[in-house]
Parts: structure tokens; C-alpha cells; sequence
């Protein structure tokens, strides 16, 4: 009996969870200049907060500002869209019956539009989509792969428009 609980409890131990994405990992350039600041528009409301502090904490604009831009000024509309493909009953039930040993999966597939406007005329358009697959069990945290998710499409975002050099860095600018 003893050695069974040291089995289970190895087991617990080292079972975690495991996330994949579709989008891969981003890397940015920061040894170039800040693009100017940006205001953000989403058609979310209640994820437009987390877009803003995601596109924040890329460190690649120097101010993320919530609302229209002003007269001269870089614009960003987003458009958010994400479907969750969460598991049945029976297979919650199992892993609660196996005390959360056997893995529950579930996934998010989240596609953001960015329209990049500037004195109200578009400049590009970009469009991603991330899908991620989590198989977690009782002590898993969820939020975390939820914030990579939207990470990875605002990082891939932020360097494609420093490629682009549709804006110009917040320096350059009268």
C-alpha cells in the first residue's frame, strides 16, 4: 500500500499540463526605434482592455491609448473573434473519478483583424489566427495559456508592422 501512494503521488507530481499553439513564437527587434503611439478600437469590449495591455507589453509602440486618434495620428481597429472546444461531461467525470490523473483538454482558436488607419485612411490590414490545445489537470492554471494565445498574435502583429514601416518611429515624427 505504501509503495502505491509513492507511485501516485510521483505521479501527480510530474503530471502537468501541456499547451501547443499554430501561431508560432515571435521575436522583436527592440534595438529599433518606438512606434508611435497607437489608439486602439475593439469590437469586444470586454477583451479590448487585454488587447491594449497585450499590445502594450510587446514594447514595441511608445503608448497604447484606448479610443479614435487624433488628426494626424495612427488608429487600430480590432476585430476579435475566439471559439472555445471545451470537453464533454463524461470525460470531466473521468478525470475526476482518476483524482484529475488522466488530462482534460480543451482548446481556443482566436483570430484578431487589425485595421491600421491613419487620418482615417487604411493603411494595411492584418489578420491571425492561433489555436491552442491545453491538456491540463487539477492544478493546472488556465489563465496562463489563454494570455500566450493572445500574446503570440499581438507579438506577430507588433513585428510585422515594424517591417512593414508603415508608421514612422515615435522619434521621426513632427
Amino acid at each position: 500500500m505504501k509503495a502505491f501512494l509513492i507511485v501516485a503521488l510521483g505521479a501527480v507530481v510530474l503530471s502537468g499540463c501541456a499547451t501547443t499553439h499554430s501561431l508560432p513564437p515571435t521575436e522583436l527587434h527592440y534595438g529599433d526605434d518606438y512606434l508611435p503611439p497607437i489608439h486602439v478600437l475593439t469590437d469586444d469590449p470586454l477583451k479590448g482592455g487585454e488587447i491594449r495591455n497585450s499590445l502594450r507589453a510587446t514594447g514595441m509602440f511608445s503608448d497604447v491609448i484606448s479610443g479614435q486618434p487624433p488628426t494626424g495620428g495612427y488608429g487600430l481597429r480590432v476585430n476579435f473573434t475566439q471559439a472555445r472546444d471545451l470537453p464533454s461531461f463524461p470525460v470531466v467525470m473521468a478525470s475526476a473519478l482518476t483524482l484529475f490523473l488522466l488530462p482534460v483538454g480543451d482548446g481556443t482558436d482566436s483570430q484578431l483583424g487589425f485595421t491600421l488607419t491613419q487620418d482615417g485612411k487604411t493603411l494595411k490590414r492584418y489578420d491571425y489566427r492561433n489555436k491552442t490545445q491545453r491538456y491540463s489537470w487539477l492544478l493546472d492554471r488556465n489563465n496562463e495559456a489563454k494570455q500566450e494565445n493572445l500574446d503570440r498574435i499581438t507579438r506577430a502583429f507588433a513585428r510585422d508592422v515594424q517591417q512593414d514601416g508603415l508608421m514612422q518611429p515615435a522619434e521621426a515624427q513632427p
